[in-house]
């Protein structure tokens, strides 16, 4: 408010001077080179006030739109399903799921069960407790992401980037990690697999998303 107030008396100010020097240039005084100087002068804090107010104009409107997705990024970590999925939306509309706004964000149980998140950057997102069950996250980049006791079963990781993710106590049950081509999400020795262990080459991600799987590891809270 107080920048807005601020703006408002500095472009008065420079359309008052301007008029003040263009009505002092019709006078009968001054003559010769002083009645062109305050042509000029005139002339310029005219192109100085509308430089000015397209400036503020650009200004506010940029605010504006970080408002707007400060606002939507708060609502997609909503517990409410139909809040957060709409804010998913409009962030999608916006191009804010891809060109790294929601990096470092803070989505602590957020309801985001079968949220469109393909291709979504997530990088070193907080996302414990979230509930992304069916939720589609193939080509999400979740580098870092921290996905500690989040619920992801029947969630379709393939192609994720889940390098140095954390996934203690995460429920995998049913999820998919590899496409019909076996191109498969990422992991490295910064993965931290659900059962709280480093993620290895040799690590059976099946483990934690086949039931059937005779060594079957899930959080014993898990439903």
């Amino acid at each position: 408010m107080k920048s807005t107030q601020l703006r408002n008396t500095v472009l008065l100010t420079l359309v008052v001077v301007a008029l003040a020097s263009s009505l002092r240039a019709l006078w009968p005084w001054p003559t010769g080179d002083w009645k062109g100087l305050a042509l000029n002068s005139g002339t310029e804090m005219g192109g100085a006030a509308v430089t000015y107010l397209l400036l503020g104009l650009f200004i506010g409107r940029r605010q504006r739109r970080e408002a707007e997705r400060a606002d939507l990024i708060a609502q997609m970590g909503s517990i409410e399903r139909s809040l957060a999925i709409g804010a998913v939306e409009e962030l999608r509309r916006h191009g804010w799921l891809t060109d790294g706004s929601l990096r470092g964000a803070d989505l602590t149980g957020a309801n985001l069960q079968g949220a469109d998140l393909t291709e979504t950057n997530l990088q070193g997102i907080d996302l414990r407790l979230a509930d992304l069950r069916g939720a589609d996250l193939s080509g999400a980049n979740l580098q870092g992401a921290d996905l500690r006791l989040a619920k992801l079963q029947d969630a379709i990781l393939a192609d994720a980037d889940l390098r140095g993710a954390d996934l203690r106590w995460a429920k995998l049950q049913g999820a998919s990690l590899y496409r019909a081509d076996l191109q498969g999400a990422a992991f490295d020795e910064h993965t931290t697999s659900p059962d709280g262990t480093a993620w290895t080459p040799g690590t059976d991600m099946a483990r934690f998303t086949n039931p059937d799987h005779p060594d079957f590891w899930s959080p014993l809270f898990a439903r």
